[in-house]
């Protein structure tokens, strides 16, 4: 199985969120997520959990990721992730009552402009 480009840039993608660029809009997606989060039925689900970085904020957010790397980082930021692509989820329906998707679709078939960011 190739590894995808969250596998091998990981460490990259997740230092964005750290930098100048990247904290601002970091900082305010999750005042932004607060609300509607705290609104929706629980559990939820997040597609595209990536390194966690939104996840670690939400106990009652289970993450979803096809990247192995990507779930190890979110793992030890405490936020609880299924390894399985958002096409394919081994969940029974209507195990999970709300599913989001902060970024996934942006990066969908698109591999090249996420090793940009």
């Amino acid at each position: 199985m190739t590894k995808n480009v969250f596998d091998i840039l990981t460490e990259k993608y997740d230092a964005w969120y750290d930098s100048e660029d990247g904290r601002p809009l970091y900082e305010s997606e999750l005042k932004c997520l607060n609300p509607m989060v705290e609104a929706s039925p629980k559990p939820i689900l997040e597609i595209g959990v990536g390194t966690g970085r939104f996840a670690m904020h939400f106990p009652d957010v289970i993450g979803i990721d096809p990247s192995l790397n990507a779930l190890k980082m979110a793992g030890k930021r405490g936020a609880k992730t299924v390894h399985c692509y958002g096409e394919h989820l081994p969940f029974i329906e209507g195990d999970r009552e709300y599913a989001a998707n902060n970024r996934a679709e942006n990066f969908k078939n698109q591999e090249h402009l996420a090793a940009k960011a």
